[in-house]
């Protein structure tokens, strides 16, 4: 059940997903334009793809991919390739490139003109990750020979890409337009994770629906920082890889958690077990990577292995839980979305282990599939939603038919005997409540339908009802327990202060509404109360005993003339 006490928020929901779902075309669209642009602006600029011009020390072609395997020539624990610059350079140039997993500097004819040094060793490992490198090629540079000094860092990678020569702007506006639709397609992953943790909190009473969409929420807004740094733009915009380094593996080691505790909450029979059991694979990975970083210096690079095993197991972990859980019509096209994710997830770690190039987008497959997740799970909830509203203002109305009173608007006595047992409850779990529960009566009632008629008696009791509602229910919850009779129940800690107040408010307000003669007599109303605690059996029951025998005490006293 779906508690809809904004209901504005819920139709914005529906609204800002409807935009992002029509808005996908509009991306691609933009998308082939900016490639078109892109086309006249590489003319135009004279950037020159210049990534199969460069040689190693033997003067044989360089695979810029591969430069890991490169023949250490000299056993200098470093490997040189060079690239002549052409005759004639109109004016000042620019080699732009984006580097992985290795430290270089760059030498024309003998000069040091630009070098990617070696950072602080951190936790997260050796590595910078993938930077973005500008070298600057002056005129009198022209028909020189660049040579690069590379020192590797990892065994098993190390990579230059997207080396084009020429000017610095229009290599930053190629290189966006090239990722743009996957740096967009990201931030949209982000966007609609955030809609997803307005979800949870529409779904308040629904405890189970409501963790596993914050969880999915958690691992949308993770996935899609990752995939964001994945397409390199933030890279190349700020130019500070250490930041993003920050967003790599350890996201990676996080995700699985969230995505198990997501589906968990997606079945038809829950399991803590599945959740237990992700929690403690997680842990001993984590676990396991401080221990290959302490004992033997192995940073998370070296490690990449456990990490996606732990990824494979999750994965694989998720499969199991739907076939265990069963497979049925509802959850076809849910099912679907995950087989679609899988099968990404797949290819990326394919592409991953056969491209080592720093450009070659490692998110690619898996960007496209989870968003088609993320729409399947938008429209599922948004059919949810409008189906329970529907639902919630049929509920309403039965709600309204079976606990407010016809004649004056406020509760009647099946609302006071749930509020009873509520109340009753809260009482019995907090230490520090009490509950003043109040016993009212009309006075004359019988005399005012015999002498006046039963519309008068009836415009009686409304304006009775009218000064008990406006006196007490802004410290409790008011009730029309019988025709003349009136229960009020105020909860609190302090409340012989508040129960003053509401006394000294009520007679004023039968003082005023006297003073109108609206009726034919002057209202009159007797009271009682009686202030409990949870130190009594059955409190709230003899509360009331107690209070009614005051508003009957009151009611001898009372003398009223006609």
């Amino acid at each position: 059940m779906i508690d809809y006490k904004d209901k504005k928020t819920i139709y914005s929901i529906i609204i800002i997903g409807l935009v992002l779902l029509f808005s996908v075309p509009v991306f691609i669209r933009i998308r082939m334009i900016a490639a078109q642009n892109t086309n006249r602006q590489l003319q135009s600029e004279m950037l020159v793809d210049i990534s199969e011009d460069w040689k190693d020390e033997r003067g044989n072609p360089v695979d810029l991919s591969r430069l890991y395997k490169l023949e250490d020539v000299n056993n200098d624990e470093k490997v040189s390739i060079y690239y002549d610059l052409p005759d004639i350079l109109a004016n000042e140039q620019r080699i732009n490139f984006l580097s992985s997993n290795i430290f270089f500097r760059a030498h024309i004819n003998g000069v040091n003109v630009y070098g990617n040094h070696t950072p602080v060793v951190t936790l997260l490992g050796k590595s910078y990750g993938v930077a973005y490198n500008s070298i600057l090629i002056q005129k009198r540079y022209q028909g020189a020979r660049v040579y690069i000094d590379i020192e590797k860092i990892y065994d098993d990678s190390g990579s230059i890409s997207n080396m084009y020569y020429g000017g610095n702007a229009a290599y930053i506006y190629y290189f966006l337009n090239k990722y743009m639709f996957s740096f967009i397609l990201s931030i949209l992953i982000i966007v609609v994770g955030v809609l997803f943790l307005i979800f949870s909190k529409a779904i308040s009473q629904e405890k189970m629906l409501q963790l596993s969409l914050r969880a999915f929420a958690v691992v949308s807004v993770l996935f899609g920082i990752w995939a964001t740094g994945r397409t390199c733009v933030p890279i190349l915009l700020q130019n500070d890889p250490n930041i993003w380094k920050l967003f790599d593996y350890p996201i990676l080691i996080l995700c699985p958690f969230p995505s198990v505790l997501f589906v968990n909450g997606l079945l038809d029979k829950p399991n803590k077990r599945y959740i237990s059991s992700i929690f403690y694979i997680t842990l001993t990975e984590i676990l396991a990577l401080a221990f290959m970083r302490l004992v033997f210096d192995y940073d998370f690079h070296k490690c990449r292995y456990i990490i996606h095993v732990v990824m494979l197991y999750a994965i694989g972990q998720i499969i199991y839980m739907f076939i265990k859980d069963g497979i049925t019509k509802d959850k076809i096209m849910l099912i679907s979305g995950f087989v679609i994710v899988l099968l990404c997830v797949l290819g990326d770690f394919v592409r991953y282990y056969l491209f080592k190039s720093p450009s070659a987008d490692h998110a690619m497959f898996t960007r496209i599939g989870y968003f088609i997740l993320e729409m399947i799970l938008f429209y599922k909830y948004i059919v949810m939603i409008i189906q329970s509203m529907r639902t919630f203002g049929e509920t309403e109305m039965y709600k309204k038919m079976a606990y407010i009173d016809a004649l004056t608007g406020i509760g009647n006595r099946a609302a006071f005997l749930e509020e009873e047992k509520k109340l009753q409850k809260r009482l019995d779990a907090e230490d520090d409540l009490k509950i003043a529960a109040f016993s009212i009566d009309i006075n004359y009632l019988k005399q005012v339908n015999d002498t006046y008629g039963h519309v008068t008696g009836d415009n009686y009791i409304k304006t009775c009802a009218e000064i008990v509602n406006i006196t007490f229910s802004s410290y409790g919850s008011v009730f029309r327990v019988g025709g003349d009779e009136f229960s009020v129940f105020i909860p609190g800690v302090s409340l012989q202060s508040i129960v003053d107040e509401c006394i000294r408010e009520f007679e004023e307000a039968i003082k005023a509404e006297n003073d109108k003669k609206r009726l034919p007599v002057d209202v009159s109303i007797a009271y009682g109360y009686y202030i409990c605690d949870n130190t009594e059996d059955n409190a709230i029951e003899n509360a009331e005993v107690i209070a009614d025998k005051h508003m009957y005490d009151m009611k001898k006293d009372m003398k009223l003339a006609f």
